[in-house]
């Protein structure tokens, strides 16, 4: 909604927009005290499809295209990657439920359900303030360096950490 009110002086279509991303974000805050953990209600796969389709046709049409959507959804769009290739290659179905996403390591590493809502927050928030600021470019280059690290990351939690390891004796 900020970055279609920024070109709203040169193109007034971009008051509706912004207008829209408005009504959006409202609609997904005013429901989140029902989806915070514990959840009363779930928006499921319809809700969470609508959500990413506004999101992408908003992307587009305020004019921050690409850079934008890749930053906001840095995190789940690594894991989403990350699973689809490392299912891929092991031979396995790459749309075959697992317990080997990031939020599943993370709960493996004592981390509660709610302090991993907000690390995923945080970094989007993060990420959506950052592309108000910058040019096309420099946000191809932090979105890239956000999947470099939240892929590092998942590739640690899932690879290196089953490596055995020596015992040292004194």
């Amino acid at each position: 909604g900020i970055l279609s009110f920024r070109f709203a002086s040169t193109d007034p279509a971009q008051l509706y927009v912004s207008f829209l991303a408005f009504v959006t974000a409202g609609a997904f805050l005013g429901f989140l005290p029902w989806n915070f953990y514990p959840q009363k209600i779930m928006p499921g796969y319809g809700g969470k499809t609508l959500a990413g389709f506004l999101l992408g046709v908003l992307s587009i049409l305020s004019f921050s295209k690409l850079g934008t959507a890749i930053l906001v959804l840095a995190v789940p769009m690594t894991d989403a990657l990350f699973m689809l290739f490392k299912r891929t290659f092991s031979g396995r179905s790459p749309v075959r439920a697992t317990s080997e996403h990031l939020h599943h390591h993370l709960l493996r590493l004592g981390w509660g359900k709610r302090r991993i809502a907000f690390f995923y927050w945080s970094i989007s928030a993060l990420a959506g303030v950052a592309a108000l600021f910058l040019d096309s470019k420099q946000k191809i280059f932090i979105g890239i360096l956000i999947l470099v690290l939240i892929g590092g990351f998942i590739f640690w939690m899932n690879f290196l950490r089953k490596l055995p390891r020596e015992k040292l004796e004194f």
